[in-house]
C-alpha cells in the first residue's frame, strides 16, 4: 500500500500524517468532476457570469481559471476581470 503525507498549498505537512493514495485520487477526481461542472454551468450561463459582482460570482471565484478558459486569453487568468 503506497501513503503519503498531506501538505497545505504552502508544502508544509498538516497535522494529518499519512493518507493511503487510493483516498488521495478519489479525492482528485472529485475536485475536478467538481470544477468541471462548475465550468460547465458557467459557460452554459456566462450572460449571467460577465462581471465582479454578478449572479454567478460565487462560482467564478471557486473557479477563476474558467474567465481565461472562456475568453481564450491569459488576461484574466486566476483573478476577477
Amino acid at each position: 500500500m503506497k501513503s503519503f503525507k498531506l501538505r497545505d498549498r504552502d508544502g508544509n505537512e498538516t497535522q494529518h500524517e499519512v493518507v493511503h493514495i487510493t483516498v488521495y485520487r478519489a479525492l482528485e477526481q472529485e475536485v475536478a468532476r467538481l470544477k468541471n461542472g462548475i465550468k460547465a454551468v458557467l459557460t452554459e450561463n456566462a450572460g449571467l457570469a460577465d462581471g465582479e459582482n454578478c449572479t454567478l460570482g460565487g462560482l467564478k471565484k471557486l473557479v477563476p481559471e474558467w474567465e481565461a478558459e472562456f475568453c481564450g486569453d491569459d488576461e484574466h487568468s486566476g483573478q476577477m476581470p
